[in-house]
């Protein structure tokens, strides 16, 4: 999975609530469905990322999107891992 590049919301743990969510969703909603895109989450540290992914089905078209978005690394959703480019 490879995050968009300026689809993704940081919140503080503190700040992430049914509503920040349901808002963040709404926002992207159509985009999900016209593009066959995903939406993510994680936690790192105290901090809540949202974002909009896209899957690829292999390692190579990953960490080609992953460079074209400017992201730091992509998840592989087989392995249960993200992978760091």
């Amino acid at each position: 999975m490879v995050s968009l590049h300026g689809a993704e919301l940081c919140l503080p743990a503190a700040h992430f609530t049914e509503t920040a969510l349901h808002t963040y969703q709404t926002r992207y909603a159509h985009a999900v469905s016209a593009h066959d895109l995903y939406f993510g989450a994680w936690v790192d540290g105290a901090s809540v990322y949202l974002d909009l992914s896209q899957h690829h089905t292999s390692h190579r078209r990953a960490r080609q999107a992953a460079r074209r978005e400017r992201q730091r690394a992509y998840y592989d959703v087989r392995a249960g891992v993200s992978i760091h480019l």
